[in-house]
């Protein structure tokens, strides 16, 4: 742990940053340029970005959409990401930091909004489903609704 810390130190990387790469490297991932823009691009965002946002906000570096989409499958698959269903046809995606607290998301079906709702009575039946076998148990609840703007 020391060595990560003085490497992360030593490279003026954020924390984040850190942990996305030491999990990257850790599970044989290639750290390029391009993936190091696109990590820095997905801390930043506030909330869930769709693959199309994301490179909007990196336009200046030379990356495609693909290598945007094979980015986004590799850190979801790494649970580095969330994938984020909006029912709108758009995958989005939000970062999981390291202490991230587990929470779901109610989503406006006019203006899109997302916001967080830090609840889950579904987390002890996973704990249900480990007990018959299963492993590296998740799930996944979105809520739809018309938020306060939206309904005035």
């Amino acid at each position: 742990m020391r060595t990560k810390m003085i490497r992360c130190a030593r490279h003026n990387l954020k924390k984040e940053q850190c942990y996305f790469l030491e999990t990257l490297r850790s599970n044989g991932g290639r750290i390029t340029e391009q993936r190091k823009s696109i990590i820095e691009a997905i801390i930043k965002y506030p909330g869930p970005f769709s693959a199309d946002e994301l490179l909007s906000s990196i336009r200046k570096e030379q990356i495609d959409l693909v290598t945007i989409y094979r980015s986004l499958a590799k850190f979801t698959q790494l649970n580095l990401l969330r994938s984020v269903d909006l029912s709108d046809g758009t995958m989005r995606y939000e970062f999981l930091p390291e202490q991230e607290h587990h929470h779901h998301h109610i989503i406006c079906k006019n203006c899109k909004s997302i916001e967080p709702i830090n609840l889950c009575s579904v987390k002890k039946h996973e704990k249900q489903i480990a007990k018959m076998g299963y492993s590296n148990v998740s799930h996944k609840l979105e809520f739809f609704g018309i938020c306060k703007k939206c309904a005035s």
